[in-house]
């Protein structure tokens, strides 16, 4: 039988939703066991809900698990550790990583199934604390801790840092299988050293070493890489990452380790990080020889005095003097990637919009110069302010560590900035909707999603999962009710939807969305709701009973064809009273069946009821459920709407291109839609341009 792991190690990724492979945590687990401690990492690569992550974690019966947390992951893993100890109370919870490094205090205040934060690195530390654990200790002697006792937090003395080379090895001690990761589509990890010696203002990576650097020898390095280029023979060549933050900063030692590699002969595609000012053409031509295929450098920004600003090129700031160590970089840069795309290098580069002092025209600039560089990518990166930073510092102090707000993913509100196309960003756009799939709508392996996603019932199934979830879905819509209800007859009118993103203040372009904003978002509704009251046009006109300063206006019932008819006839008229009525906007239900285009009829969004059955408009026929194969609704949806055009006649129809030709009438009558589309084509079109221009010119506040 397999050997129960004394703890379970997991690292979710929060763009895919999958549990991948750790090099942080490889680390941990081949010193754990070199100590006799039983430990293994949780990996998952299929697409499954919060309860279907929990059941398989908790089929390990382990008693302890750790999570490597970031600022990227953190609410995602705030979600599992609730239901971890939901499900089985007296599992131990670990945390480690950048976040409870510097967010302590932050993780146990607000995540109280979180037991203990490991702080910096976590080889000693965590077969410290298992050791406690099992003789029923307090914590008090381990070093590198944060964690609670008597309802108090307490902060251990940080622990010194490790020598390199006195910890095991994952791929020599085969924690970790190279053709494993390769088989799941990942580049295979590799450090040959920890820490930086800048002192970036923005990175709290370099912190965590305290602004030194530590090596593996080159002997050490390239033992590993021999390993893995074993293990990855007749198989086609993938990426292997180093990811030190300047692996060439010692031109010796990278020296070293190129000439190992092509002694040894091996065949490996390898990607670095480095800095310009670190490069020369010998080391570049001889990284190239060795199989380093791809570099990146980073950039961060081209005007000098934000790179002085931020510290990004001296370790030493007597003066200004002009800015001339940063200008002699810039120069440096353009060099080096000009060289490296003549020796044969993939290029890439990483820069970050948003930095201290820094405006639209500075970032303009930034990007235009790297657009003229002729990268293959660029890393396009929005700053987040992290504790643990000289910003973060200049910032805030030591006020809000117990705040949340700090770790919540970063977003700026440039909305004018042009995102480069061959950037990560852009493919991130193209990939948004990975984490909604996996644990939103079910879906199983699927180009292509729908826009907006809306959801008929507060309580629907998953919201309460997704309060502290952080998707990557930049156009979510959501269906609420407000519990605002009017009574039109015996008929009861709810407010059906509304876009989330517009509710918190969010661009388009903010690619993620921190679902514990949802929080925020009912009293928000409450207050700022577009659409209060429903009227009759005749009383709206009058203004008659209208106090709301913003109406809705029903004409999606046969009741209100009649009554819809005549204003058309008198289009000179209804726009005068449009625009002389105090009332600040007019909102149409369901309006869109009366414009050019039916946002139904390309699946381009998806509603769904308590039942998760789904269709593509309010009056909409049901075409599948949550789970279903993507591609089964899609033809299911193609066929009734095949069916419904040949119905009306839509192809011989006059005014076919200007009409929606849409699917879902609900009440109304096809006969009654037809001919007033066919007669007043043109003065609809009208209608809900005066509609639109009555809102831009009257916005409401907020």
């Amino acid at each position: 039988m397999p050997v129960k792991p004394e703890i379970l190690f997991l690292f979710p990724n929060h763009a895919t939703g999958h549990f991948s492979h750790c090099l942080g945590t490889a680390y941990i687990i081949a010193y754990l066991q070199q100590e006799g401690v039983s430990a293994e990492q949780f990996y998952n690569y299929k697409l499954l809900t919060i309860p279907q992550i929990t059941d398989k974690i908790l089929s390990f019966e382990t008693n302890i698990v750790g999570f490597t947390c970031y600022h990227t992951n953190y609410f995602l893993i705030k979600t599992l550790c609730r239901h971890l100890k939901k499900r089985k109370p007296g599992i131990f919870i670990i945390a480690g990583g950048p976040t409870p490094t510097f967010s302590d205090r932050a993780v146990l205040h607000n995540v109280p199934e979180i037991d203990i934060c490991v702080r910096g690195e976590g080889e000693f530390t965590t077969r410290e604390i298992i050791e406690h654990l099992k003789r029923n200790r307090i914590f008090s002697s381990i070093q590198g801790i944060t964690y609670r006792l008597n309802n108090r937090v307490i902060r251990a003395p940080d622990r010194p840092l490790a020598q390199l080379d006195a910890l095991p090895s994952p791929y020599i001690n085969n924690i970790l299988n190279p053709a494993d990761i390769i088989n799941h589509g990942e580049e295979i990890p590799v450090i040959t050293s920890r820490g930086c010696i800048f002192k970036c203002t923005y990175c709290n990576c370099a912190a965590i070493s305290k602004h030194t650097i530590r090596y593996h020898s080159p002997e050490r390095v390239a033992a590993e890489l021999e390993i893995i280029h074993n293990a990855l023979k007749g198989k086609q060549a993938r990426a292997i990452r180093i990811y030190d933050d300047c692996f060439t900063l010692s031109n010796n030692r990278t020296e070293q380790i190129c000439n190992y590699i092509i002694k040894k002969n091996l065949n490996l595609n390898i990607a670095v990080s480095t800095r310009a000012d670190y490069v020369n053409e010998k080391i570049l031509r001889l990284l190239y020889k060795s199989g380093v295929k791809n570099i990146s450098f980073g950039i961060e920004s081209v005007n000098p005095k934000t790179l002085f600003r931020v510290k990004k090129i001296r370790l030493f700031y007597k003066k200004i003097d002009r800015f001339r160590p940063e200008k002699r970089f810039l120069d440096k840069l353009k060099l080096a990637v000009a060289l490296a795309k003549r020796i044969g290098f993939e290029t890439e580069a990483s820069i970050i919009l948003g930095l201290p002092g820094e405006g639209v025209k500075d970032i303009l600039r930034t990007i235009n110069f790297v657009k003229r560089l002729g990268l293959r990518l660029c890393y396009c990166n929005y700053l987040g302010i992290y504790p643990g930073t000289e910003l973060f510092r200049a910032f805030k102090g030591d006020k809000l560590k117990a705040s949340e707000k700090w770790l919540r993913i970063p977003w700026h509100k440039l909305f004018n900035i042009p995102i480069l196309t061959n950037s990560n960003i852009a493919a991130k756009k193209r990939i948004n909707t990975f984490l909604c799939n996996a644990f939103l709508m079910g879906f199983l392996n699927i180009r292509s999603f729908a826009h907006s996603l809306l959801f008929t019932d507060n309580n629907a199934p998953f919201l309460n999962e997704l309060q502290d979830i952080t998707p990557v879905q930049s156009i979510l819509f959501l269906a609420q009710y407000t519990g605002r209800h009017t009574v039109q007859g015996n008929r009861k009118i709810k407010i059906r939807h509304t876009r989330l993103g517009k509710i918190l203040g969010l661009g388009y372009q903010n690619n993620r969305i921190d679902y514990n904003m949802l929080k925020n978002y009912y009293p928000y509704h409450e207050v700022h709701s577009y659409w209060l009251n429903q009227f009759k046009f005749s009383d709206i006109f009058l203004n008659k009973g209208s106090t709301s300063r913003n109406i809705i206006l029903d004409i999606s019932s046969a009741a209100r064809m009649a009554e819809f008819e005549k204003l058309l006839l008198n289009m000179p008229e209804l726009a005068g009273r449009i625009f002389s009525n105090k009332i600040s906007q007019f909102t149409l239900v369901d309006a869109c069946r009366w414009s050019r285009s039916c946002p139904a009829k390309n699946l381009s969004r998806l509603i769904v009821d308590k039942k998760l059955r789904i269709s593509t408009c309010f009056h909409g026929k049901i075409i599948g459920k949550l789970g279903e194969p993507v591609e089964k609704i899609k033809k299911r949806c193609a066929g009734y709407i095949q069916s419904e055009r040949k119905k009306r006649g839509c192809e011989k129809c006059p005014v076919k291109d200007y009409c929606s030709q849409c699917p879902f009438l609900g009440g109304i009558y096809p006969e009654t839609f037809c001919r007033i589309k066919r007669e007043y084509s043109a003065r609809i079109d009208k209608f809900i341009a005066l509609m639109n221009l009555k809102n831009a010119v009257n916005l409401p506040p907020g």
